[in-house]
């Protein structure tokens, strides 16, 4: 049985995950879920890198026969949204620069190019509110201001991995979200 674009086969491994890819819904009237053009090198890159001294599970959230890309042509490289716990969070935004260095050459002085990314972060400290982390800005400057995003928002315990922060919540809520105005990554509570 399908509950909107996640088949109950991917159900389990979606709630298992600590790093989701998920897509953007409704874009411009289409009623079918959409991936940014390169979603499927940025999966393979956190798939390799995805085991190192911090392991994680990652999951795109829409079965493999229903994935499909939108490609927009201009100067803003869009990342795929990412939902990931806190935990796994610094980890997730450090491998993502590494892979905007890789696809945009000679990242260090691209200030025309901008890039959008938006990441949730699920908690599971005692406030256990999720937070929202959007970024659309130059990308020389992504792994910088992102970082001092999650910062901000450390909760008290941000050194150490929880039970709960071994479970990823229900898939985010679909509201459209406002587009955010230029600057350094917002976050929303």
């Amino acid at each position: 049985r399908r509950i909107g674009y996640v088949p109950g086969e991917l159900r389990d491994r979606v709630r298992r995950a600590d790093v989701l890819l998920v897509p953007e819904e409704g874009f411009r009237g289409r009623p079918e879920p959409l991936y940014p053009v390169g979603t499927v090198d940025l999966y393979q890159f956190l798939r390799e890198n995805s085991s190192g001294p911090q392991p994680f599970e990652l999951e795109l959230v829409v079965a493999d026969e229903d994935y499909k890309e939108l490609a927009l042509h201009s100067a803003l490289v869009i990342v795929a949204t990412v939902v990931a716990t806190y935990f796994v969070a610094p980890i997730i935004v450090n491998l993502i620069s590494e892979y905007l260095k890789k696809r945009i050459p000679q990242l260090e002085s691209a200030k025309e190019t901008n890039v959008r990314f938006q990441l949730k972060i699920t908690r599971s400290d005692e406030k256990a509110r999720n937070l929202d982390l959007n970024y659309e800005d130059p990308a020389n400057k992504f792994q910088e201001q992102m970082t001092e995003a999650i910062r901000a928002v450390a909760p008290s315990n941000a050194g150490e991995r929880s039970e709960a922060d071994a479970v990823t919540p229900a898939l985010p809520a679909t509201p459209e979200q406002p587009m955010l105005p230029q600057g350094q990554a917002m976050f929303h509570r």
